[in-house]
């Protein structure tokens, strides 16, 4: 019986710091718009930032949570459909670096 109320408390632990990497996630997201970064690298005109699991950068526009590095792609969706073309350089997109920054800094 001991060994049950040990094991079940263990678990309760468990599932308690779970919970809280969720609501972490939540919170440490941000706003951020075409107004603030230059240059702006999407086709849409804002979206919000979030970091999860202290290293996956995600940006969320229309519903979708989008993968910004490396870390992310694993789980989150391809930023290749909002993902602004370089009119710049033919055949490249426009750097995700000043967004990727910020996201970063919700990480740390």
């Amino acid at each position: 019986m001991r060994r049950m109320v040990m094991v079940g408390a263990v678990l309760s632990g468990l599932l308690l710091v779970a919970g809280c990497g969720g609501s972490a996630d939540a919170k440490s997201g941000q706003e951020v718009s075409a107004a603030e970064v230059t240059p702006w690298p999407l086709t849409v005109d804002k979206g919000r930032l979030q970091c999860h699991d202290g290293a996956a950068v995600t940006i969320t526009a229309g519903g979708t949570e989008y993968a910004l590095n490396g870390t992310a792609k694993a789980k989150y969706a391809d930023l290749g459909p909002i993902w602004k073309d370089n009119p710049k350089i033919a055949g490249t997109k426009v750097p995700v670096t000043r967004l990727l920054e910020r996201g970063q800094k919700l990480c740390g």
